[in-house]
């Protein structure tokens, strides 16, 4: 099963998102800031990480950038969303 990470800091965005991969049979995580989501990734592989732009703490382009640095994310489709 594919699975995914959600990383947003807005409750209604992650829910929304979650129900739509789910719909598609996708396991869904989700996590509500940067380090949340980097500490999620590190403890499990995801197949692709949605991030939001503004996500809280640093930018969602921080965090992609963290992601990158790690050698099993390096070729992980990673999707920056913005409101």
């Amino acid at each position: 099963m594919t699975c995914a990470l959600i990383v947003d800091d807005s409750r209604l965005a992650r829910r929304i998102s979650r129900s739509m991969l789910e719909a598609c049979g996708v396991e869904v995580d989700e996590a509500e800031a940067s380090a949340s989501g980097l500490a999620r990734c590190a403890e499990k592989i995801y197949d692709f990480v949605m991030v939001d732009y503004y996500v809280s703490e640093t930018s969602g382009l921080d965090m992609i950038r963290n992601l990158r640095r790690k050698q099993e994310y390096k070729d992980i489709p990673i999707i920056l969303c913005a409101k």
